[in-house]
């Protein structure tokens, strides 16, 4: 990840006719955060929060959505904490990665959260817990699977209402974690399935300004 790439995305410098929109909140309550599949994961217990720490508060949420041929496809997501633009970036990374592995990355190669659902969300640990605790909850009482039962409605309902920069059935929801005044952004995996990095912006004076996460690499796939 470099400012060349994250401008690609996110400046007027954009490619494949893309869009830039504001979808959700993203509440910070903790500090730290973590960005995963939010159908597939064993526990909250389970998840590894990144290693930097992000100021509380709560932050707009915005999508890169690239028009491929009129299919609409979310490429990118950042969420600025700051209002500085980053100029450098660095992997999120969440503590259990081999050191030596991280050094010798190739230009390419990176560390990233695993998609088995075609859905990411970027989430505070404690909005995460809330969440996994009303999730289990829901599917106990109603025999069913969050996602068919719940999700997809307020995924009907996004698409409904914006129509014009996601594909039928919608592909982003700001979901307020209910009982909570915690928001956690989720959305669609730009292809689908597969690891996607994550990468912390710092502006110029060197603060911690944005994360962002890259579904579709402007590099590899500008033609």
């Amino acid at each position: 990840m470099n400012k060349e790439k994250y401008d690609k995305l996110f400046s007027e410098q954009r490619i494949w006719n893309s869009e830039i929109i504001t979808f959700s909140k993203l509440t910070v309550k903790g500090g730290k955060l973590a960005v995963l599949d939010p159908l597939f994961f064993f526990g909250v217990e389970d998840v590894r929060p990144y290693t930097e720490s992000v100021p509380a508060g709560e932050y707009d949420v915005k999508a890169c959505i690239a028009d491929f041929d009129s299919s609409k496809r979310i490429a990118a997501v950042t969420v600025p904490f700051a209002d500085k633009p980053p100029v450098s970036f660095a992997m999120a990374l969440n503590g259990t990665e081999d050191p030596e592995e991280v050094a010798n990355l190739k230009e390419g190669e990176y560390f990233g959260f695993p998609v088995d659902a075609g859905l990411a969300a970027i989430a505070d640990m404690s909005a995460l817990s809330a969440y996994s605790e009303f999730a289990s909850k829901w599917e106990k009482e109603n025999d069913d699977n969050i996602y068919d039962g719940y999700l997809s409605e307020l995924f009907e309902q996004s698409y409904k209402a914006d129509p014009d920069h996601q594909r039928e059935g919608g592909d982003f929801i700001d979901l307020t974690v209910p009982d909570t005044d915690m928001h956690i952004p989720m959305f669609a995996t730009g292809w689908g399935d597969g690891v996607y990095p994550v990468y912390w912006g710092y502006s110029e004076d060197g603060s911690l300004c944005s994360v962002t996460v890259i579904f579709i690499d402007p590099d590899v796939e500008e033609s």
